[in-house]
């Protein structure tokens, strides 16, 4: 990784995304769709009148819950058959519980969606502690989303640009974090090797909401997450001035961001 100056391209990093994954069998990575096909029956008759769970792996009122529970009343109309779909929060490392509890709890009936930090892929490729499922026997069904991750600031810290980050004469921006493998942490981790910048994670949230608890009672000074999140969850923070972003994560400009925050820097790929 090179370090670059504040105008050129600067790292490459993994757009957030919110993934559906349909449990399956750990060692065949079989899903039901073939047991559909052999007893004849269609996907309208297996679903109708049943419960479909959707396993969030953060806690409520994040924006990984926030699009899923958007998710799920829409799909309970487009899905064959009409079923039910119930949203459960299973928060805990950074969703990695709720992934390990998909691939190896969770029944291959197609009746369970997990909902998980793409990240978590990422960590078994690299070898990341705790991972005890193999993402290549999942049923992945796709991801809804594809954002931008801002470090948004409470208005009165002394953070206020790109070039603020990396000043010692100023106390440490004080972020909060749920836990590797998520943008709360690993957004702020580089700004911190790459450029200096002067953080210190307050890790172990269970969520985006809990961290925004934390903002507003001065725990903590910000957090770095979607902007989509920003949008959905927090409007009340953009609509009093309560929070400036100092930079963002984009592959391309974001016009949302920059219209509301023009000195934002943005982090693009390289």
């Amino acid at each position: 990784m090179t370090k670059r100056s504040l105008g050129s391209g600067m790292w490459f990093i993994i757009p957030a995304m919110l993934l559906l994954v349909g449990a399956c069998s750990p060692r065949t990575g079989a899903a039901p769709s073939g047991q559909l096909r052999a007893s004849g029956e269609s996907v309208a008759d297996f679903y109708r009148g049943k419960t479909v769970t959707m396993i969030v792996g953060f806690a409520p009122g994040g924006g990984f819950d926030a699009t899923a529970r958007i998710m799920s009343s829409h799909m309970a109309k487009h899905v064959p058959g009409n079923p039910n779909i119930i949203v459960e929060n299973m928060d805990g490392a950074a969703s990695l519980i709720a992934a390990n509890h998909l691939y190896n709890l969770a029944k291959p009936d197609g009746l369970t969606i997990g909902v998980f930090n793409e990240a978590q892929v990422v960590n078994q490729a690299t070898g990341g502690e705790g991972i005890a499922f193999d993402a290549r026997k999942f049923g992945w069904l796709g991801n809804v989303q594809k954002v931008n991750t801002a470090c948004t600031v409470r208005a009165d810290s002394p953070y206020s640009t790109m070039q603020d980050l990396s000043r010692r004469d100023l106390p440490p921006l004080v972020l909060g974090s749920v836990g590797p493998g998520t943008a709360t942490d690993e957004f702020p981790k580089i700004l911190s090797s790459v450029f200096g910048a002067n953080i210190r994670l307050v890790s172990g949230y269970g969520g985006t909401a809990p961290i925004r608890l934390a903002v507003e009672s001065r725990e903590v000074d910000g957090l770095c997450w979607a902007w989509d999140s920003v949008l959905g969850t927090a409007r009340n923070w953009l609509e009093t001035n309560y929070i400036k972003v100092p930079v963002y994560q984009g592959v391309e400009p974001d016009e949302r961001i920059m219209s509301r925050f023009p000195t934002a820097v943005r982090a693009i790929a390289d």
